[in-house]
């Protein structure tokens, strides 16, 4: 082969993986952005979530995919930014390995499960500097603003989380009491680890 042929397969290939893995990435950015495709291997509990939230809300979750916004699965189950859409293609790829190669458990187990700022990172913008800091305007606020944060500081491993009151596919939960499951566990396990500690006054 001449060495001006080689010269410019050398120069060549490099292009092509460019071109190749940024076609992939967009390819995977655009599958991730359609809730069809989360529920597209029949795979639990995705099959059954996607089913939901085609017909009236039974939960959180389907609730949010028919406002109208139109939120989708990816837009909770990944985090803010560039790092946070990263994180969720990396964990997509490890999902379609172990699904390729059988090794799945059904119904699925998720070991990564949604953050707050799955949440935050819309919620947050309609709450005020001044709410989050003395968390005065609502119930909920108060304890994102002041019970949460205390928690989270004095038992980080343990501290519930925005998902721990506002479980996204929880059956036998309402608008009407904030998506939140008839049990006071978390309620209960908050009170004994902030035992003797007084909120700020509002």
């Amino acid at each position: 082969m001449p060495k001006r042929r080689i010269l410019w397969l050398l120069l060549a290939l490099p292009i092509l993986g460019v071109f190749f893995i940024g076609g992939s990435l967009t390819l995977a950015v655009q599958l991730e952005n359609r809730d069809s495709f989360c529920a597209s291997c029949h795979t639990e509990p995705e099959s059954t979530f996607f089913t939901r939230s085609l017909e009236p809300p039974v939960d959180l979750a389907s609730a949010h995919s028919q406002t109208e916004v139109s939120v989708r699965c990816i837009d909770c189950h990944s985090g803010e930014g560039i790092n946070g859409r990263t994180g969720s293609l990396q964990q997509g790829v490890i999902d379609l390995l172990a699904y390729i190669s059988g090794d799945f458990t059904q119904p699925a187990t998720t070991h990564n499960p949604v953050g707050d700022i799955g949440c935050t990172k819309c919620h947050t913008p309609h709450i005020s500097k001044d709410e989050l800091s003395t968390g005065i305007e609502f119930q909920s606020h108060y304890h994102l603003a002041s019970y949460l944060n205390e928690w989270d500081l004095r038992a980080p491993q343990a501290a519930g989380t925005c998902a721990t009151c506002h479980s996204a596919h929880s059956l036998g939960t309402n608008a009407d009491n904030h998506f939140t499951p008839p049990s006071n566990d978390t309620c209960e396990d908050c009170h004994r680890a902030l035992s003797g500690w007084q909120a700020p006054d509002s």
